[in-house]
């Protein structure tokens, strides 16, 4: 056989199995395996914040007890009470945790003061009862916050903790000397609370905020006896449930390390 007979013959075999191969369908490539995303780790953004506001109290209370009374004067028949206390002040400050999740854990120092008077005796003279009452307090307290806005979110939230109340109360009626009484008590405390936070423009990482908070302070009662003018020993009973309401106006900013 000739050499050019065989090379003519392997190049014809060649061409008609590209031509075969051309009409064949087109295999699709094998996928590659999906890679898994890694999760995303929520930001952890410390903070501090501080405010103050209005705080109103029920507490104490002042109900009158007993009266000796001096049998030298006539009474009589009018006693007036004020159960009152005049709004007072708070001021707070924080330390916290932003975890960019909504979520917001902070420890929160706060301090309030009240004063009012609380029972009065009208007559030739008067008896009355003034109370100075301040507590201190600290909480451990979690947030959520849910954006309304880039700018506007709400948030609700809670906290415990434990806080100090001192009672100052003075009973005087105008001729005998004062006579004071410190009540001191400590115990565990609570707070819910509620509010909007709105980012400051050109500054969206610190926040304004607007907050309104229950808080619910160690209770106690103690009796209290005193002279009125007449010389009567009178008894009255301080103290009572502790619950402040208050509204707050305040600043969060962020720390950056």
């Amino acid at each position: 056989m000739k050499l050019s007979t065989v090379l003519l013959s392997s190049v014809a075999i060649l061409a008609a199995g590209a031509v075969y191969a051309a009409d064949l369908p087109a295999k699709k490539a094998a996928a590659l395996p999906e890679i898994q995303k890694p999760k995303v780790i929520p930001a952890f953004v410390p903070y501090i914040a501080i405010g103050g506001g209005l705080n109103f109290t029920n507490n104490p209370s002042v109900e009158f007890v007993s009266e000796t009374r001096n049998p030298s004067y006539t009474y009589p028949d009018t006693v007036s009470r004020d159960n009152g206390m005049d709004r007072g002040g708070v001021f707070f400050a924080a330390v916290g945790a932003d975890f960019g999740n909504g979520w917001r854990a902070e420890v929160e120092g706060s301090y309030r003061k009240n004063s009012g008077s609380k029972y009065s005796i009208t007559a030739e003279g008067n008896s009355a009862v003034a109370i100075d009452s301040t507590t201190s307090a600290v909480l451990l307290n979690l947030w959520h916050d849910f954006a309304v806005t880039d700018q506007l979110s709400v948030h609700v939230g809670g906290g415990l903790g434990y806080a100090n109340v001192n009672n100052s109360v003075t009973a005087s009626d105008g001729v005998h000397t004062d006579t004071q009484f410190e009540l001191n008590h400590s115990g565990l405390a609570y707070m819910a609370g509620t509010g909007i936070s709105y980012a400051v423009p050109g500054h969206n990482n610190i926040k304004l905020t607007l907050d309104y908070r229950v808080t619910g302070l160690p209770s106690s009662s103690s009796d209290l006896s005193f002279l009125d003018s007449y010389g009567d020993t009178t008894t009255a009973s301080v103290g009572g449930n502790n619950v402040d309401q208050s509204v707050l106006v305040g600043l969060r900013i962020p720390l950056s390390f």
